[in-house]
């Protein structure tokens, strides 16, 4: 027989929970977010990581690539490795900084003389001397070093995502299709125990990897933010793990500053590429197909996905209330972080397209051809009376 899933009460909430701050300045101390720039950088490099976050937007991002191939030709590789998006130690980060591709298990070779473009979940790598520089202007006719692309969700939106399609692609929870996120929360159930986990608990890497555990790392610990901040020291699992341990007065010094680090890091590595944002998924694709012309060059604007323009497959069920403030506590480093990407988002979009409106902005697509006009009814030959 099957063991049941472990349960718990749930946490105990403070009286005031609601009024707590979720902020990373006010938990963490003040962080120094980089600054953000007023220009409008474009890259002309030999490869492109779109080193994707699973449940932000990548399947309308992959039939933009596919499109853009077509009109650029570029060689398209997408990694076979699903669950190892951390790599595991110093040797690791060595041969993949070397041939990203070949350390990617590619499901076709790739010329690494030759642009190409990676698709992969793996955590962010710096890629040091051989990292992408923005150039002048065009034209673009010597390709140099490696350069990112990636799509943000907001946090909680993102967790939401994860657990349906956890549900109902996955099988994960076998409580039919009514069962819903407020009720695994209020249950007790092992996976959606987020307040619980601790760096210990990372799958990562690969290693101990179960659908449930890497469920529940993904909507407790700051996923976004270890995504961005990459590997080395400031970016350990356990930097991530706040948990509520900030409403009992149990986050002393010492872990304060090394989240805070990790978070200065994730936001810094963020601004050094192209960011979209699945809300604003239209002009994400505009902002690469300008930002990285030689790879995304020549797109008509035509949304090529049904998440353009903010959509989304399916509306699920938000959760209540105290649930998703408990999701912002313990990802309250993502909260911050998402805010961060999403003015510099604006700042970026505004630099480059310096004649649009703020807000969401669509390119003008030719207006259609208008219906052919009937000509005009030929009149009936008068018909002669009988004799």
């Amino acid at each position: 027989r099957r063991r049941p899933p472990s349960r718990d009460e749930g946490p105990r909430l403070p009286r005031d929970f609601f009024e707590r701050p979720t902020d990373a300045d006010a938990i963490l101390g003040r962080v120094a977010w980089p600054k953000i720039s007023n220009e409008c950088p474009v890259f002309d490099p030999l490869h492109v990581v779109y080193n994707r976050i699973p449940k932000c937007g990548s399947g309308s991002v992959q039939v933009f690539v596919e499109g853009a191939q077509a009109r650029n030709d570029f060689q398209f590789c997408r990694s076979k490795l699903y669950s190892k998006r951390a790599l595991r130690d110093g040797r690791a980060v060595e041969g993949y900084v070397k041939d990203p591709f070949r350390a990617s298990s590619c499901r076709r070779k790739i010329d690494p003389k030759q642009r190409a473009l990676l698709n992969r979940h793996v955590f962010f790598v710096d890629f040091g001397a051989r990292a992408a520089k923005a150039v002048a202007a065009p034209p673009f006719d010597k390709p140099r070093g490696v350069a990112y692309v990636n799509v943000l969700r907001d946090p909680i939106k993102r967790c939401v995502s994860r657990f349906y399609y956890e549900r109902d692609a996955r099988g994960l929870f076998r409580r039919g299709a009514a069962f819903t996120l407020d009720e695994c929360m209020d249950g007790g159930h092992a996976a959606c125990t987020f307040q619980r986990w601790r760096g210990d608990a990372s799958v990562a890497a690969g290693r101990g990897y179960t659908r449930a555990r890497q469920f529940t790392e993904e909507c407790a610990s700051n996923y976004l933010t270890r995504w961005f901040c990459g590997h080395g020291g400031a970016c350990k699992p356990e930097r991530g793990a706040l948990g509520l341990d900030h409403l009992e007065g149990a986050l002393d010094a010492r872990r304060r500053e090394a989240s805070r680090e990790m978070l200065e890091a994730a936001a810094a590595n963020a601004l050094r590429y192209p960011v979209g944002l699945l809300d604003r998924m239209d002009d994400s694709l505009r902002l690469f197909a300008t930002t990285l012309p030689a790879f995304f060059g020549g797109w008509d604007g035509v949304p090529p996905c049904n998440k353009c323009g903010g959509r989304t497959n399916a509306t699920r069920p938000p959760p209540n209330p105290v649930h998703r403030r408990i999701l912002e506590h313990v990802n309250a480093l993502d909260v911050s972080l998402y805010a961060f990407a999403e003015r510099a988002f604006d700042r970026r979009f505004r630099a480059c397209f310096p004649n649009k409106d703020a807000g969401q902005v669509r390119r003008a697509l030719p207006a259609a051809p208008p219906p052919p006009v009937a000509p005009p009814p030929v009149a009936s030959p008068p018909v002669a009376p009988p004799p």
